[in-house]
């Protein structure tokens, strides 16, 4: 029976709506030890569409909440779910991305803006979470996602659910030696540094709900947190500090005082 619904939420002929509707219902059939047939499903699901061209930012999007809703539930990832979620990611993201010029990105019409800022969204919840949830990731995460991370941080920082999933794993990166020199290799201080403006819009004078608020104020301790890793001394090379330190201090500072 299980494998009947692991292949029927599979197809991917079926429209969204039969694939959303599956997928919800999986974090209430979970059988522990006997759900073999549905380890991996969504993952499964969301390659199969991906591939066909059949992905929607419905699909990706529900796929992320019952995957969520399964490992709070105690379904744990295995590294081979791990690895092929977080290429994955990488490959939805890098595909929405802006990499063309600013006069492509104007062409794109509100509906491919909206269904693009979507599909990064959830994909830096992906990667948020796969970061927070096993510390052994980061290797990974850094290799593969460090340049999309800064890129998708830069073209979304007027949205700033996206942008704290973003700083929040380049806080983590930023925290270790072998992925906080891989943000360092790509100047990614310098710009963090640029974004830190668009932490304060009651200074742009928009009016932002009180929630809001607090997100960007949380956002903006990660962005701090990050800048001071990227910045702190090599502790193999305590007398010379890294990025220039100083100047790097004096930059944020300033930017704080505009």
């Amino acid at each position: 029976m299980l494998q009947v619904i692991a292949d029927s939420i599979v197809d991917i002929t079926q429209c969204d709506a039969t694939t959303v509707h599956g997928l919800s219902i999986l974090p209430l059939i979970n059988l522990g030890s006997q759900s073999f047939p549905l380890d991996g499903v969504i993952l499964k699901i969301l390659k199969s569409k991906w591939n066909g061209n059949f992905l929607t930012p419905k699909v990706w999007t529900q796929g992320h909440r019952q995957r969520k809703a399964l490992h709070a539930a105690g379904g744990n990832y295995s590294p081979d779910e791990t690895a092929g979620l977080l290429l994955l990611t990488y490959e939805v993201m890098h595909a929405h991305c802006p990499h063309s010029s600013p006069s492509h990105v104007c062409r794109l019409t509100g509906k491919q803006r909206t269904s693009r800022d979507s599909f990064l969204l959830t994909g830096s919840h992906w990667i948020k979470d796969l970061a927070i949830n096993e510390l052994s990731n980061l290797s990974r995460i850094g290799l593969l996602c460090t340049e999309l991370l800064l890129k998708t941080l830069t073209h979304m920082q007027d949205e700033p659910i996206t942008v704290g999933n973003c700083i929040h794993t380049l806080c983590l990166l930023s925290s270790t030696a072998e992925t906080g020199g891989k943000i360092r290799d790509l100047k990614g201080a310098d710009k963090i540094i640029k974004l830190l403006p668009r932490q304060f819009p009651e200074k742009r004078g928009e009016a932002t709900p009180p929630e809001t608020l607090t997100l960007y104020n949380k956002n903006l301790c990660l962005t701090l947190r990050t800048l001071r890793h990227l910045t702190r001394p090599d502790l193999n090379y305590l007398h010379y500090p890294r990025l220039d330190t100083e100047v790097n201090l004096r930059r944020v500072f300033d930017t704080l005082q505009v």
